[in-house]
């Protein structure tokens, strides 16, 4: 029996490139940029959470600092810090592996740094 794929619903923070940047994380997941799809850059991290809270979505920010001591203050679905250095095509690769092989369940809550997650 094939397992069948969770549909996650993202938020890139504004720091984060647009969508169109990671193909793979397009075709499977439903993404949206703070900036570019729903128009509220330059908005606090704290409405960035809100926002995500709101909406369900998973957060995926350079901003590691900050979103840090928000993860878990709301009934978050989770929090995700990806390296600054890294390339778009890496990120796009390094998220599809950690969010095929995690339950929705176990994001929920949680601040990940997907630069020692996955070493």
């Amino acid at each position: 029996m094939v397992k069948k794929l969770y549909k996650y619903k993202i938020l890139l923070d504004e720091n984060m490139p647009p969508r169109s940047d990671f193909p793979r994380l397009n075709e499977y997941f439903d993404v949206k940029h703070i900036d570019h799809d729903l128009g509220k850059g330059g908005v606090s991290d704290q409405e960035v959470y809100l926002i995500a809270v709101s909406q369900k979505r998973i957060i995926l920010t350079h901003n590691i600092k900050h979103f840090l001591t928000l993860s878990g203050t709301k009934n978050d679905v989770g929090i995700i810090g990806i390296p600054p250095s890294w390339q778009s095509s890496q990120i796009d690769m390094k998220l599809i592996s950690l969010l095929r092989k995690n339950t929705p369940k176990m994001l929920t809550g949680k601040y990940i740094n997907l630069g020692q997650e996955l070493k």
